[in-house]
């Protein structure tokens, strides 16, 4: 592939991730129905600034005594129509440095979500259809549960195999070490404005402890003034997000988890990208490394006539072509064995050619 033509090809991708807005919802973990004053003002700012958001609740303290409403204000702002209850596990333990739920039964699950359930039905009548495990932690029998209790939408870590297919809508937060390294607000704000990308989600999840000072208050209040002001940025609570029809199955999940580095130049960070974009870089930068493999055929088309050349010439492209196939449809090889492979294609022919001289 030419200089040329990879400048056409990132120009098309370019266009095609600047065509439609960002998806943005903000993701606030481990409220209860008890009034806390961080969580109030966090609540009352979202209220202000008109910004949907998604309250991970938790229903009981430990030892299963359920939560009770102590401020009537308080609670109003919980049942506010912009913002969306989701269940977020019954106690939040860290039973065995497992999460809450990472190491239960299916029976036990199923008892807790149950459980937790009809607590916040009890304080809510809006449907709660979400489930955020605590501590993102997985638990393999987590559709089959999530099924059978009405909840169809889970939000967890997008780093981790968390199983999410059938029916289940994925979105998870998406800044992951990104928020190590700039911290929350500066990951999200860079993450939402580098990124207007078609069909692009950013879950931005945060907790109180966010929240320390004065700076990360102004911080949030920024960036969400950012997001009011800025057409290309789309603003949705989970709910919201699948009412709407953008929807995240398993695959799309998958897709945003391959690595490649064509991937790297094309692809922003702390967003999930639609899976057809995912798939079709992934495919394309296969493709590439092969090309690049191809070199070494092409040399002994050109430079060689005898019936040895030629056998080493079909070997060749028989080889090449199994890899091409496999790698392109079934994604089994990182980007470094990629490049090794095309290297290594690229120097057989070349050592025969010496040898046969």
């Amino acid at each position: 592939m030419s200089k040329k033509h990879f400048l056409a090809l990132c120009a098309v991708f370019s266009f095609v991730l600047s065509a439609n807005a960002v998806k943005v919802v903000f993701r606030l973990d481990d409220p209860t129905i008890q009034y806390d004053s961080v969580h109030n003002r966090v609540l009352q700012l979202f209220m202000d600034k008109g910004v949907p958001l998604s309250i991970a609740t938790i229903p009981c303290s430990r030892g299963e005594i359920p939560y009770e409403i102590n401020d009537s204000s308080y609670w109003e702002l919980l049942n506010a129509p912009t913002f969306e209850i989701a269940l977020h596990g019954l106690t939040h333990e860290d039973i065995n440095k497992q999460g809450e739920f990472g190491g239960l039964s299916s029976d036990e699950t199923n008892r807790r979500f149950k459980k937790g359930l009809l607590i916040l039905s009890q304080h809510f009548d809006k449907p709660i259809n979400t489930f955020i495990p605590p501590y993102n932690a997985p638990n393999a029998s987590f559709p089959e549960n999530m099924g059978s209790n009405g909840l169809h939408i889970l939000s967890a870590d997008m780093f981790q195999n968390v199983p999410c297919k059938g029916s289940i809508q994925y979105y998870p937060e998406t800044l992951g070490h990104l928020m190590k390294q700039k911290g929350i607000w500066n990951a999200a704000k860079e993450s939402i404005l580098k990124c207007n990308g078609k069909s692009a989600i950013c879950v931005v999840m945060f907790h109180a402890y966010d929240l320390p000072d004065s700076t990360a208050w102004l911080q949030l209040e920024n960036l969400l003034d950012l997001c009011n002001n800025n057409k290309k940025v789309e603003l949705y609570t989970f709910r919201s997000l699948y009412d709407s029809g953008e929807y995240s199955n398993w695959l799309r999940y998958r897709a945003n988890q391959l690595s490649s580095g064509l991937s790297k130049y094309l692809l922003h960070k702390g967003v999930l990208h639609p899976t057809w974009l995912c798939l079709s870089i992934h495919i394309a930068n296969a493709l590439v490394y092969m090309l690049i493999a191809l070199i070494g055929i092409i040399i002994l088309l050109v430079r060689t006539h005898s019936t040895f050349y030629r056998r080493i010439l079909y070997i060749s492209l028989i080889v090449v072509g199994a890899i091409i196939f496999s790698v392109a449809w079934f994604h089994l090889l990182s980007p470094l064995k990629l490049l090794l492979l095309a290297v290594l294609i690229n120097i057989i022919p070349l050592i025969c050619l010496v040898i046969h001289k």
